[in-house]
């Protein structure tokens, strides 16, 4: 079955091409955080989390999502408040 951008959101294709310059950056020194994590937080959660690593920015938190370590409703903007579901494994 072939998907046009015409029967796709364009909510869902705005975030994804939010996230698309993300995929650039290595999270790889960030990835032992995440099992402290709870599986579901916000946006905002994560960013305060995250920013305690001393070598992180705001950018790798957005990277996670990107790399998909985390899932949300990409039907609505992400923001702040935007729940995330950490995937297993």
């Amino acid at each position: 079955m072939l998907v046009s951008e015409l029967d796709l959101d364009s909510k869902i294709i705005s975030n994804y091409e939010l996230l698309k310059p993300y995929k650039q950056i290595d999270v790889g020194f960030i990835i032992p955080l995440l099992d402290s994590l709870p599986k579901k937080l916000t946006l905002k959660r994560l960013e305060s989390h995250i920013s305690k690593h001393p070598n992180s920015t705001r950018a790798h938190v957005w990277a996670l999502i990107a790399h998909q370590f985390f899932d949300f409703d990409a039907r609505f903007n992400l923001g702040p408040n935007t729940l995330l579901m950490r995937r297993l494994g």
